[in-house]
């Protein structure tokens, strides 16, 4: 066991904006999340289904390292079992296509709850041990890091509006055969650097539906430069990691149906989305490393 468990950790691999395809690297860094609840309608409980997005991140401190999945707590809240789905590894390379299921029980329990913010932790190497006791193969991931993080002043010299990008499962959709996510692109709609409505949190008009809850919000320039404040073209390469997408802003479209001599009009409503997420931003998962380096 004490071997497998040293063998796992080497391949909590990290992001690295400099290999030859990030792009690549980015669509692995994510990991779907099927919630296993149960409702009591009438006496009878019937169970259903939800699905959010997790992510892989490495928590560091004096040369320790815990890698975790992050996800927003309302994507596990009240599971009592939970299925996570991983691609195996072997020969330096990842195996498209030969994917490894588990069902989690207790699958709330396993996960640290943020003690004021929608976020929740889950450590990934007990995880992965459990998968490769049960196949006998590796299971792959690639983690963001504290340094994806952009600092206060690396925030401060973002533009207030900038291209970013949404790695997630809206609605549950992905290549389940190849086990990848949905990337979606978008621009902040408010600034980084400031805190929405004095939280720690941003808006992005981006398309968001259930099942993006959790996915990461992140910056990437590679080759082809990008602009400062200044007005100046910087030429190199640019990535941060830049929040968690939360919620989406909904608004209620109202209407009626026509009346007729027998049945009278009826108002009719629906919650449609327009189009502008809610995010955390991602400084707040450093919150996490006083609950996990005690």
């Amino acid at each position: 066991m004490k071997k497998s468990i040293l063998l796992l950790i080497t391949l909590c691999v990290v992001l690295d904006i400099f290999a030859q395809d990030v792009s690549e690297q980015l669509i692995n860094t994510t990991i779907e999340i099927v919630g296993v609840k149960d409702s009591i309608v009438k006496g009878k409980t019937f169970t259903y289904y939800s699905t959010g997005t997790g992510f892989y991140f490495n928590f560091c401190k004096n040369g320790d390292t815990i890698p975790v999945i992050v996800t927003n707590h309302h994507v596990i809240k009240n599971c009592h079992s939970g299925y996570l789905r991983f691609k195996s590894y072997s020969n330096g390379k990842i195996n498209y296509g030969d994917l490894m299921k588990i069902k989690v029980e207790k699958f709330e329990s396993r996960w640290i709850k943020h003690p004021n913010e929608d976020l929740a932790i889950m450590p990934l190497i007990p995880l992965k041990n459990e998968v490769y006791n049960i196949f006998k193969k590796i299971p792959y991931s690639i983690s963001f890091s504290e340094t994806d993080i952009p600092s206060d002043s690396a925030a401060n010299e973002l533009l207030a509006i900038e291209n970013i990008f949404m790695i997630g499962y809206p609605k549950g959709l992905s290549d389940d055969i190849n086990d990848l996510p949905i990337v979606r692109k978008g621009i902040t709609a408010t600034p980084v650097f400031k805190d929405f409505k004095g939280d720690k949190r941003f808006l992005l008009d981006i398309a968001i539906y259930p099942g993006s809850s959790g996915s990461p919000i992140c910056i990437l320039n590679i080759g082809g430069g990008y602009a400062d404040k200044r007005g100046n073209t910087i030429m190199g390469n640019r990535f941060y990691l830049l929040g968690i997408a939360v919620e989406s802003n909904n608004y209620i479209a109202k209407g009626a149906t026509t009346a007729n001599d027998s049945i009278p009009s009826l108002e009719v409503k629906t919650e449609l989305p327009y189009g502008v997420a809610i995010a955390i931003k991602s400084n707040r998962l450093f919150d996490f490393k006083k609950i996990l380096f005690k």
